[in-house]
């Protein structure tokens, strides 16, 4: 019977009771793809040993729980890309020197001024990759896009959900979205993205902000901060089943965002 290497993999676990959790299985395949002969290791000194292969199968896993893996051994490269591919991972793997360029062209650079904040928004949607699309429902009066960002949009951001509804407007949701084997965020993150966005916009009780802060962050109930303006208005939440946060943008048509209100 022909199977594919995942599925081969899966077939070394038959006979285990528990299903293997992610680490397991990542780390057998590694070592598999060394086994069968791809990119394997040579083991040429005699200060080398399969714990060297090992590590290095560690190091790929703990790698897809984040943006990239960063990497100046070229086997661990090729076996990580392969399995990133066949485990459906976006995890980038990249050489410690093209690190640098690769990421700069993911910072956003954040506007100051908050009618060009709002307009930011919109530009970075039209300049995104469509990634979803879903039709109307009883829980969805409209049409929605999933929307992948050219940037990581306020350096946390990296898909918005474009809603349009046809002589009113529009309305964008920020999220944070990944598909590796991460679950969650950190709270430095959450802290970091609540900071930038109170600095664009502003509170009106600052004195009371480091609590709402704590409560938004590390908190069981999570405040929801809102500003209205001429054009609409901006709300900041944290989602119920992740705790990331996301920012919606409910903008009219044929208004100016004008002053914060």
């Amino acid at each position: 019977m022909d199977m594919s290497f995942i599925e081969y993999v899966e077939s070394t676990f038959k006979h285990q009771k528990e299903p293997p959790d992610d680490y397991e299985f990542f780390t057998r395949a590694y070592l598999m793809l060394d086994l069968i002969g791809y990119r394997s290791d040579k083991l040429q000194k005699p200060t080398n040993s399969m714990m060297n292969i090992w590590q290095d199968a560690e190091h790929a896993f703990y790698g897809a729980h984040c943006d990239y893996l960063v990497a100046f051994d070229k086997r661990l490269r090729g076996k990580a890309v392969l399995l990133y591919h066949l485990l459906n991972i976006p995890t980038e793997v990249i050489h410690p020197m093209d690190l640098v360029e690769d990421i700069s062209g993911r910072f956003h650079s954040v506007p100051h001024d908050f009618a060009a904040v709002v307009e930011d928004a919109i530009a970075q949607t039209r300049a995104g990759q469509i990634v979803e699309e879903h039709a109307p429902s009883e829980h969805l009066d409209t049409k929605a896009f999933g929307i992948k960002l050219p940037t990581v949009y306020l350096n946390f951001f990296t898909h918005v959900i474009f809603q349009g509804y046809e002589g009113k407007g529009i309305v964008l949701t920020f999220r944070k979205v990944f598909k590796n084997y991460s679950r969650f965020v950190y709270y430095t993150e959450s802290e970091a993205v609540l900071d930038t966005i109170i600095a664009l916009f502003g509170l009106d009780d600052m004195a009371a902000y480091p609590e709402k802060k704590r409560e938004f962050v590390y908190g069981d109930n999570a405040p929801v901060f809102m500003w209205h303006f001429a054009g609409g208005l901006i709300k900041l939440e944290r989602e119920e089943d992740t705790h990331r946060p996301s920012l919606t943008f409910v903008l009219a048509i044929g208004q100016e965002p004008g002053d914060q209100l």
